[in-house]
């Protein structure tokens, strides 16, 4: 089963999800402790009146405004209160974050799980994926990150191909396979991502009743 979905942020500035083929919409909503999206409620809106599945990401670290692994999750939960139990949190590493150790992201995501009751997942770039050790963050879903040049400008790929490993997680729940991705309802280029599971799935993790993903092979 393979859901296909899109993530936006302040970027796709004008953008109307429900008019896009996506079965789901991640939104950037916070970054660090003072980034705010301009656009994330009015998209969320627009998400959940069409009955597509959300998702609300973090950036962590945000240039000019990082903080600690606790102050940015309160941060996020505050921002994000009012959707709680409608839509998937989602950690966002990459750039100035991964100068920080993987217990900040692990600390991250135990947080906000047993704060908001929603099962986060962790996205992450495979190169990064592949040489850091992140077995303490196995049990939350990964979300990772890996282009490849067939995919420039398609449009939504039914079982993209993934050339990376998945590092200390046995396997990953999303994968996004472009960054060049071109749907019908926006003319531009969109990330675009397969999430394999049902929406039952997704919406359970709302509400952190997805199953945890077993650990895979240790990172040398």
């Amino acid at each position: 089963m393979q859901l296909n979905g899109i993530d936006i942020a302040s970027w796709q500035a004008g953008i109307v999800p429900s008019s896009t083929p996506a079965d789901f919409v991640i939104i950037k909503a916070t970054g660090g402790t003072g980034y705010v999206n301009p656009y994330w409620r009015e998209w969320a809106d627009n998400v959940l009146a069409s009955g597509k599945l959300l998702g609300l990401y973090h950036y962590a670290n945000e240039r000019g405004c990082s903080s600690s692994w606790q102050a940015e999750a309160d941060f996020f939960i505050n921002e994000t209160k009012a959707y709680r139990g409608k839509f998937v949190p989602v950690l966002d590493w990459e750039n100035d974050a991964l100068m920080n150790p993987a217990s900040w992201a692990a600390s991250w995501l135990d947080y906000v799980q047993d704060k908001t009751g929603a099962k986060p997942m962790f996205y992450g770039y495979a190169s990064n994926v592949n040489s850091t050790d992140y077995s303490a963050l196995t049990k939350h879903p990964l979300w990772m990150a890996s282009y490849l040049n067939r995919y420039q400008g398609s449009g939504f790929v039914n079982d993209p191909v993934n050339t990376w490993d998945t590092g200390n997680w046995s396997d990953m729940l999303c994968y996004q396979y472009t960054s060049t991705g071109r749907i019908a309802g926006y003319n531009g280029n969109l990330d675009l991502s397969a999430f394999y599971g049902t929406r039952k799935t997704w919406q359970d993790m709302c509400s952190a009743e997805a199953p945890e993903q077993k650990p895979g092979k240790p990172i040398n």
